[in-house]
């Protein structure tokens, strides 16, 4: 592997930079180069948010359209804004749990059919994967991890075969207390879940 190049997006609240900084931190646990970017628009406002990963022999943490080998979404809709950054057959990993845009709201705009939107992403990759972990961890009241959930699912397809042991490494310099038990059942869900889809 001389490089690989992953992009999580999502909206302002949903936890794409803590993600990134766990997957760049778990990187570097593998002695592997890993530098991150980050772009926030309106975040606190419920705006789009994204962060690039790239680990291996690189020297910029941006890379160019058609890169990307792996998209982690954490807001259905986000992933249409962005995959023009993706190789042809790439991972994308979506959280089904749309956050209505203001503007959609005000009947400014409409929110795109999912239907329609995983339609076209199967089109483009057969590693294509869509869980609604938000209503899954909403059932045990620890939405708010969805970032540990997503870490999870990325854990399990481990695409560089990192091992398991610094996963939960990075739990543990991240989270401390109840937090850090809330969000390891969080890790663990997303690996329990991902399993379903007997890849």
């Amino acid at each position: 592997m001389n490089e690989f190049n992953i992009l999580i997006v999502g909206v302002g609240g949903q936890g794409v930079l803590k993600l990134a900084e766990m997957i760049c931190e778990v990187s570097l646990l593998e002695n592997k180069n890993a530098l991150m970017s980050e772009i926030h628009g309106m975040a606190q406002r419920g705006g789009s948010v994204f962060s690039e990963v790239r680990i291996g022999d690189v020297l910029s943490p941006i890379f160019e359209d058609g890169e990307g080998d792996l998209m982690i979404s954490l807001e259905p809709s986000e992933v249409l804004r962005y995959i023009h950054k993706l190789k042809r057959n790439s991972f994308i990993l979506i959280n089904d749990s749309e956050i209505i845009p203001f503007t959609v709201s005000l009947g400014i705009s409409s929110y795109p059919k999912k239907e329609e939107i995983y339609k076209s992403l199967k089109d483009l990759t057969d590693k294509l994967y869509i869980i609604n972990g938000t209503k899954l961890l909403e059932e045990k009241s620890i939405a708010y991890t969805l970032n540990s959930f997503m870490f999870g699912v990325f854990s399990y397809l481990n695409p560089l075969n990192f091992s398991l042991d610094n996963f939960y490494k990075v739990l543990e310099d991240n989270f401390k207390g109840k937090n850090l038990e809330l969000n390891k059942i969080s890790f663990e869900f997303g690996r329990e879940k991902i399993k379903e889809f007997k890849i």
